[in-house]
């Protein structure tokens, strides 16, 4: 299981590293055909991204 951390903005990158949260991938744009079942995905997505990851 991976979890993702997506976002484009540096401060909200910064944030989360002091947070000590546990993320495998930072990225900018998560594509769905990345996302397996059981990963986690945390950020900020486009609502179409969004539900591609839910279904």
């Amino acid at each position: 299981m991976t979890v993702f951390f997506v976002s484009r903005h540096p401060g909200a990158v910064e944030w989360a590293r002091r947070q000590g949260l546990q993320v495998d991938r930072w990225v900018g744009h998560l594509h769905a055909c990345e996302v397996q079942a059981g990963d986690t995905v945390a950020g900020t997505l486009r609502a179409r991204a969004a539900r591609a990851t839910c279904t």
